[in-house]
């Protein structure tokens, strides 16, 4: 017996229950502790083993290509390919040379696994069957094997809280404008917004949005700019601070940015409010930047 300690890189797509399919990606590492020993018996029970070996220093890999998710229960079924990634065969025959194979690039058949996906709250669940399948040959004493790992995986990821990466510079109320969330995360609540606070009352503002983060300064402006790469601008609502404070409803499958206008599960954004003020003269300033990971 062995268990797998590690992580798993899962590539997921929006859609029903939580997601509308899956791949298990390369990225992931899983190590086997501890390590293993096997023996390759002798045909008459009261000889020594023919062989035995032991297996130090494995780490595995799952790979397959995408899975649909089964709405509402997020089961699916996928060809699963373990690789190792690390590892070292030490074979000791019961007449000749002990002799060692490096298993790292090995990789088993396809292998057709079930699991399901499924989602509390913010919360991700992944179970599967895990079975794979590797064959040695060592030809120095000319003996063949074969293991096979089976077992099962359970994978929690719980969706990060949004938070402050870029602090803001004071404007003309003495303090900075703080970024923060209304609604939820979750892509499928649809109800994701954006409003800030500290912010000097009767100005117009508006929000900006990019996959990139950034530290940019320069004329024209007495705040940072905390985004970088493809910028998108909400011009389309342009308001009115009032109170001190300004919030917008955002449109997740249609955000104003050409490089990926509709936000996927798992895909972190950035976020900054762009105002006007008069601190003393007429200028602008920028709020805080903030991150969001969103969830399915």
């Amino acid at each position: 017996q062995f268990t797998l300690v590690g992580s798993q890189l899962v590539v997921m797509e929006s859609g029903a229950s939580p997601v509308s399919s899956l791949i298990l990606s390369p990225g992931g590492t899983a190590l086997v502790t501890p390590d293993i020993s096997a023996r390759i018996p002798n045909a008459f029970p009261f000889l020594p083993d023919i062989a035995t070996l032991d297996i130090t220093g494995l780490s595995l890999e799952f790979t397959t290509v995408s899975a649909a998710m089964v709405a509402p229960s997020g089961a699916f079924t996928a060809e699963v390919v373990t690789t190792a990634l690390s590892g070292t065969v030490f074979v000791a025959p019961l007449l000749g040379t002990p002799t060692s194979m490096d298993l790292a690039g090995l990789s088993g058949d396809p292998v057709t696994v079930t699991g399901s996906l499924v989602q509390v709250g913010t919360m991700l669940r992944l179970e599967a069957d895990l079975v794979g399948t590797f064959s040695l040959d060592d030809p120095t004493s000319g003996l063949s094997a074969t293991i096979d790992l089976s077992g099962s995986m359970a994978a929690d990821w719980t969706c990060p809280q949004p938070e402050t990466y870029c602090d803001a510079n004071a404007n003309s109320t003495g303090g900075p404008g703080i970024t923060g969330i209304f609604g939820s995360t979750r892509l499928q609540d649809a109800s994701f917004g954006l409003e800030t606070s500290g912010l000097p009352t009767g100005q117009f503002a508006y929000y900006l949005g990019s996959l990139d983060a950034g530290l940019v300064t320069g004329p024209g402006t007495q705040g940072i700019l905390c985004l970088g790469g493809n910028i998108g601008r909400f011009i389309d609502q342009v308001g009115q601070i009032s109170a001190g404070q300004f919030a917008i409803p955002v449109d997740l499958t249609a955000l104003p940015v050409s490089q990926s206008s509709a936000v996927q599960a798992g895909e972190t954004w950035h976020f900054q409010c762009w105002y006007r003020d008069v601190n003393p003269q007429p200028t602008s300033n920028f709020s805080s930047g903030l991150r969001v990971t969103f969830c399915p």
